[in-house]
């Protein structure tokens, strides 16, 4: 009795998961990728140099694309916007008087980015522009620049990350 039930749980699990393929998600024309334009439309110089580092080390994580200079695919990327909101406040009390007053302490970084993939051979677009945003949170912690600046490079490796997605997993 347990061998017929062993039998028959074995032939509706490969008969359930026979469509899954192995393997990568990516295009199969784009083995490698080269990076093209960066171009940063923001206030913040430093944004360009973070996602510089941050889109190959995304893609070298990922490991369905690889970067090369030679290759058959480019992508150009815009830095089109960068906000800094304070979400988080605590109370201070500046003076002997009835008023409240706050000062913001926890902040949230955005960085919106744009995206297109273009065939190398005739520029063609491959994939669309598509914009993502990239989000961190940090708290001011003595050196308000210090940790903004860590912020930004967070948000800016958290949008690399999801063009890494978007480029290998669009298909």
């Amino acid at each position: 009795m347990n061998r017929i039930f062993l039998l028959l749980a074995t032939a509706a699990l490969f008969c359930g998961c026979s469509h899954y393929q192995l393997g990568s998600l990516t295009h199969p024309d784009l083995e490698a990728i080269s990076l093209g334009t960066l171009k940063n439309d923001t206030t913040n110089p430093r944004l360009g140099h973070f996602l510089k580092q941050s889109l190959p080390t995304a893609f070298v994580r990922d490991g369905g694309v690889s970067i090369q200079r030679d290759a058959t695919a480019s992508l150009d990327t815009t830095i089109t916007r960068f906000l800094l909101n304070g979400v988080g406040e605590v109370p201070t009390q500046l003076d002997d008087s009835d008023q409240d007053s706050y000062r913001t302490s926890v902040y949230d970084v955005s960085v919106d980015v744009t995206y297109t993939l273009r065939r190398v051979s005739d520029n063609s677009v491959v994939l669309e522009s598509r914009t993502v945003t990239g989000r961190a949170r940090f708290s001011e912690l003595g050196d308000l620049n210090a940790t903004l600046e860590e912020g930004a490079q967070r948000a800016v490796t958290d949008a690399a990350n999801q063009i890494v997605t978007g480029v290998t997993e669009a298909w």
